[in-house]
This record gives structure tokens, C-alpha cells and sequence, in this order.
């Protein structure tokens, strides 16, 4: 199976400014020394507690945050991209292949501009199509995500949250991109439209043999969806394979206590408590 995302030792670092002069006085690690691979069609869950460098990891990868060291490679085709090392017009190139779900779809719509406008820019910016043809696209894809035409004349303030977080979708698949980065996609959403928008996604993946990397607090939500599962604390990876053999015998004492945290319908008696001192 053909690696699609193949990242090496990648380091993410924030400067820390103080004193009166406001000079750099050192660095929050937020990612350090990550390794991994995806492959074509795969969905890799990325767990961990907040702050340990999930979210920062996926902007990485999506381009929206530079990073200090290492190098990601990002093979759509036949030949292999360093999204490290290119340059400005083979990035604009990349950008539609690789495509971002944040987390809260109220923020990550502007709100001043109505649906057609949200759904329109990308193909604007990144597809030479006439009206008629970008019309039709934004129709088909909102089509597909469970909304009507009549969206496109109305503002995301006028969505409930889980329509919102549909038209991120729609707006996220309407280039057609081969990578899905997935933060959190159904943290801000209640219960009951959560598991609509997962099956939206799972609908998606296997239509058009997507890849995601999924981003999650939700331990059920990486073993419904993911085949590996990566865990991360302070920026690293601590452990990582098949999800199923990491949820049955996790090896890191964080996993582990990862695992011990989740609410059962049904609680052993003399169940084991995990606490993480420090």
C-alpha cells in the first residue's frame, strides 16, 4: 500500500518572549522528534490530553503552522512532495490536496460571508471553472453533505452547529483533496448529531477512498473509525500500532491510563485507578 503522508522527526517550537526588551527567553516543545506514516485510505486516530501537541501536529501537516526541523512528505501521485521544502507556487499547487476540519464550525465559518461565498473561494482561488460550473459543484457537494441548494443564500449563523459543521465538510471536500485532517470534528457538537457527522465522514472515506488523520479526546470515536492510533504526551509519540491491539494491551503506563479514564456502563468491581502524578 502506497505511504501517503510520511513525516520524520518533526519538531514544532513556539518562542517564549520576556524581560523588558520583550527578547526570547526560550521555547514551548509543543511537537518533538514525531515520526510517522499514513497510508492511502487509512484513517489514523491521534490521541493524547490537551496540550500534548495533537492540533499543532495536524496544522503542521496542513501547512498552517511553519516548522523548526525534520520533513514531511506528501506523495498524492507517483512522486512524492517535501511540503518542508517547496516553494511558494508548488505550495499553491499542494494546498487543494490537503484540506482542514477545525474543531468548532462557528469560528471556522466568517460569519460576515454567506455559504456561496464560503463554498465558492476555494474553487475562485484554486479552479479555473466558469459560474455555472462552481454553482453546480456547490450545489452537488452541499447535496451530498445533507443540505439543500437554499444554504448557499443564507449565513452559518442561521445553521444549527451540526449543518455548520457540514458545510465545513462541504467546504473542505469541494477541491476534491486527496488528505483529510480532522480536529476534533464532533467535540463541539452535541450527542445526538455527533454520530450523523461520523457517518458523514465514514460515507466520504470509503466513496472517494480518502485519507483522514483524525484528531480526538474520544476514545470510542478512534476505535470505531481508525485501523492505527498514535499516542502523543508533551509533543512525542509514547506508543503507537493497530488500535485494537493498543485499546486490548496497551504497553505505556499512559496508555494505560488513558484507557483506565473512560466512563463504563458497567464498572468492575476493584477496578484498577490510574493516576498520572506531575
Amino acid at each position: 500500500m502506497k505511504k501517503i503522508i510520511k513525516v520524520n522527526n518533526l519538531r514544532v517550537y513556539f518562542p517564549v518572549y520576556g524581560g523588558i526588551f520583550r527578547k526570547i527567553t526560550g521555547f514551548i516543545r509543543a511537537v518533538e522528534g514525531v515520526s510517522f506514516e499514513v497510508e492511502e485510505g487509512e484513517i489514523l486516530g491521534v490521541v493524547g490530553e490537551s496540550g500534548c501537541g495533537k492540533t499543532t501536529l495536524l496544522k503542521t501537516i496542513g501547512l498552517l503552522t511553519p516548522l523548526r526541523e525534520g520533513e514531511i512528505y506528501f506523495q498524492p501521485e507517483d512522486k512524492p512532495y517535501p511540503l518542508h521544502s517547496l516553494s511558494s507556487r508548488q505550495l499553491r499547487e499542494i494546498r487543494p490536496l490537503i484540506q482542514i476540519v477545525f474543531q468548532d464550525p462557528f469560528t471556522s465559518l466568517n460569519p460576515r460571508m454567506r455559504i456561496r461565498d464560503l463554498l465558492g473561494e476555494p474553487l475562485y482561488i484554486h479552479k479555473k471553472l466558469r459560474r455555472e460550473e462552481i454553482r453546480e459543484r456547490m450545489a452537488s457537494i452541499l447535496k451530498e453533505v445533507g443540505l439543500s441548494e437554499d444554504a448557499l443564500y443564507r449565513y452559518p449563523h442561521q445553521f444549527s452547529g451540526g449543518e455548520r459543521q457540514r458545510i465545513a465538510i462541504a467546504r473542505a471536500l469541494i477541491l476534491h483533496p486527496r488528505l483529510l485532517l480532522l480536529d476534533e470534528p464532533t467535540s463541539a457538537l452535541d450527542v445526538s448529531i455527533q454520530a450523523q457527522i461520523l457517518e458523514l465522514l465514514i460515507k466520504f472515506q470509503r466513496a472517494y477512498n480518502l485519507t483522514y488523520i483524525l484528531v480526538t479526546h474520544n476514545l470510542g470515536v478512534v476505535r470505531m473509525l481508525s485501523r492505527r492510533v498514535i499516542i502523543m504526551y508533551l509533543g512525542r509519540i509514547l506508543e503507537g500500532g493497530k488500535t485494537e491491539d493498543i485499546f486490548l494491551h496497551p504497553l505505556h503506563p499512559y496508555t494505560e491510563a488513558l484507557l483506565n479514564a473512560v466512563p463504563r456502563l458497567k464498572e468492575k468491581e476493584g477496578r484498577k485507578v490510574i493516576l498520572l502524578p506531575g
